[in-house]
């Protein structure tokens, strides 16, 4: 597994280990505040039909009319199954990782068109059939996924965290007659944002985004669908936070540092991911 080594100015972490539109800051830099996005829950995507009209079977690729690759990959039952990449027009990869059944499986990596790695994505097909399954299943005797009690609460939610809208912040839409080519030509087309050619997904493992310049964004880990363990979510400018999230939800001390490494806040999270109380350090 690939390690990435994230310093934070007051020590090293190590990562085998961010989502986007994590955090925002506000205006006043002496009470700097990072809060969530509002979130705008998705619902399910309809899967009834093939995506993009794909063949039975079969090797699936394109070029570009000057005869470099556009993408390749593999059809299974009229969807994605096996490897796959794509392209720039320049060479550059795009994207590269596999699916299974026309789901996200294993790592997944995205790049610029300048070469620089944007993303890092692992997904988890099989587990995703099991959340689903017990999504379905009425009334179980025992819930295994923490996914699943929060489908019994919040669909709308649960549904959100496993649509790829969650994965990747996107603002134009697939319709269901886009052809593979077309969809692969919207991804490499300068000013359109990044759409993956999966519309349902489970993260489960390492998670990282990276600004156009290098610098880590956020870094962390999913479990079984939602953000588990310490994370760093990292602003432009160079100030960062970091804590321990369980279940997606914030918990316990977290700290809240500058550009320069230097402690600001103690921030307190209840069981529920709610700010008990904040403390700025140097006042």
């Amino acid at each position: 597994m690939v390690k990435y080594i994230l310093s934070t100015g007051t020590g090293v972490i190590l990562c085998s280990i961010i989502s986007t539109r994590q955090f925002t800051v506000t205006a006043d830099p002496a009470e700097t505040k990072f809060t969530f996005d509002k979130i705008v829950y998705a619902d399910p995507p309809v899967n009834d039909k093939p995506r993009f009209g794909l063949p039975e079977e079969g090797d699936v690729a394109a070029h570009h009319t000057n005869e470099i690759k556009l993408y390749s990959g593999t059809v299974k039952r009229h969807k994605l199954h096996g490897d796959w990449q794509s392209w720039y027009s320049n060479q550059q990869l795009c994207d590269s990782g596999s699916f299974f059944k026309g789901l996200p499986v294993g790592e997944w990596k995205h790049w610029n068109s300048s070469g620089q790695l944007i993303a890092i994505r692992h997904y988890d097909a099989s587990k995703f059939f099991r959340i689903q399954n017990e999504f379905t299943r009425s009334g179980p005797k025992q819930v295994v996924y923490p996914l699943t009690k929060l489908y019994r609460k919040n669909r709308r939610q649960a549904n959100y965290y496993m649509h790829a809208s969650y994965s990747f912040s996107f603002d134009d839409h697939h319709p269901h007659h886009f052809s593979l080519q077309q969809a692969v030509q919207n991804n490499i087309t300068p000013g359109n944002s990044y759409r993956p050619l999966f519309d349902e997904c489970l993260h489960h493992g390492l998670y990282m985004n990276f600004y156009s310049n290098g610098a880590v964004k956020d870094s962390g880990y999913y479990k079984n669908g939602l953000k588990d363990g310490i994370w760093i979510h990292r602003e432009e400018s160079g100030s960062y936070v970091t804590g321990v999230y369980k279940n997606s939800l914030k918990t316990g001390d977290w700290k809240q540092y500058d550009a320069k490494g230097k402690l600001q806040y103690f921030i307190f999270y209840d069981k529920k991911g709610r700010e008990e109380w904040r403390k700025r350090i140097g006042r």
